[in-house]
């Protein structure tokens, strides 16, 4: 999902800077805003990737996941929170539906 998304917001934005080389300069100053909407939803898809997969779950396991999310908690709200026993053994699926379930506002 993400790639494919992000191939065609990158087309977009080849698209909308050749586009600004063939306008004046009032149809120039709404492209521009158009470029920074379009980066800004590219920031927006890529968060929202990693907060339905995040690689790390793949790549480290749930714990150091878990982990990794109770750090961004508590660097967003100030609250700390600690990830108690040993995760790692939880087959894939399983770790997607825990990982969600504590991604959860």
């Amino acid at each position: 999902m993400h790639d494919e998304f992000g191939q065609l917001l990158a087309t977009i934005g080849l698209h909308l800077h050749a586009a600004k080389g063939l306008v004046g300069d009032a149809a120039r100053l709404h492209l521009d805003e158009c470029s920074v909407l379009l980066q800004r939803t590219g920031a927006e898809l890529r968060s929202l990737a990693l907060e339905l997969r995040p690689t790390m779950l793949e790549s480290a396991g749930l714990e150091p996941t878990l982990n990794w999310l109770a750090e961004q908690h508590r660097q967003r709200t100030g609250m700390a929170t600690q990830v108690v026993g040993h995760l790692n053994d939880v087959p894939g699926d399983q770790a997607i539906v825990f990982f969600r379930a504590l991604r959860r506002p």
